[in-house]
């Protein structure tokens, strides 16, 4: 573990002795098991109350404060990506900027906690898009006393309370209740209504992210809104089995208005571009 948290990490080239490829190997294979084997749910699940109550359990408090300002430290550590290939692509955040030009795009809701998606579209005059995440982010931080998210540093006297990062999952009701964040899905949820089509790229309908899996539900079966699913085909799943699956995560009653569309590596529905579908 402390390798794993302190040790950084260098660069390989072709020209670099054995013995330092096997130690950032050897630092590979480690941060591999570290964060297979910690159960980070449980910590959030057994520790998140006393975000509330230091008093009864400072050395608990403590813990859950660390691993989420450790977490996103890591998060940003990691995130670090070629600026050119940020800025230009290719990759599903560009293809957006594309579909722009064709369709009005009326909102994005994300999972992801970094901000990359906001950068590139700040960067091509894409201002007018909201984009929300749903799962809170690297630049939120959550006030446990006041149960308020907050996006400014500034606004926090940090001689009178402790924020913590706001990059909880799913375990982290208690955040879900503060009206920041119900907002987020209600505000999202209400665009979502006003669209002819939503896409759905990347995201999984995992059992634990019941929140966001009923409000798709919601714009399923009671607004009657078509859904697309793009599913990266790398299993050779058949389509109907797909639906199947499909119908069954979101719990719905019938699949008309459910749409699976099988992409590739090269972001390409039955030879075009993904979006070009919708």
């Amino acid at each position: 573990m402390e390798i794993v948290i302190e040790e950084s990490r260098e660069n390989i080239t072709e020209t670099d002795s054995a013995h330092k490829i096997f130690i950032e190997l050897g630092k590979t294979v480690l941060e591999q098991i570290y964060c297979e084997t910690l159960d980070y749910q449980s910590l959030i699940d057994s520790h998140f109350r006393y975000l509330y109550n230091p008093k009864s359990q400072w050395a608990k408090f403590t813990k859950i404060a660390v691993f989420l300002y450790t977490v996103r430290r890591y998060i940003l550590e990691q995130a670090t990506i070629d600026d050119e290939k940020l800025e230009n692509g290719p990759g599903f955040y560009h293809d957006l900027i594309d579909l722009n030009k064709e369709q009005r795009i009326h909102a994005i809701g994300t999972t992801n906690y970094n901000n990359f998606i906001s950068e590139i579209f700040q960067k091509h005059d894409m201002h007018d898009v909201s984009i929300y995440h749903l799962n809170g982010s690297v630049h939120d931080y959550y006030d446990p006393y006041k149960n308020r998210i907050i996006s400014n540093l500034d606004e926090v006297d940090s001689s009178k309370q402790i924020v913590v990062p706001f990059i909880f999952t799913q375990s982290g009701v208690k955040p879900l209740t503060s009206i920041t964040m119900s907002q987020r899905y209600v505000d999202l949820y209400e665009k979502f209504k006003e669209c002819d089509s939503i896409a759905i790229v990347g995201y999984g309908f995992n059992g634990d992210d019941g929140h966001i899996n009923g409000m798709f539900r919601s714009l399923i079966e009671e607004d009657q809104k078509d859904i697309h699913i793009f599913h990266y085909n790398s299993d050779n799943s058949t389509l109907s089995s797909l639906q199947r699956g499909y119908k069954n995560k979101l719990r719905i009653d019938s699949t008309s208005k459910l749409h699976i569309h099988l992409i590739n590596n090269s972001r390409v529905v039955e030879e075009s571009i993904w979006y070009e579908i919708l």
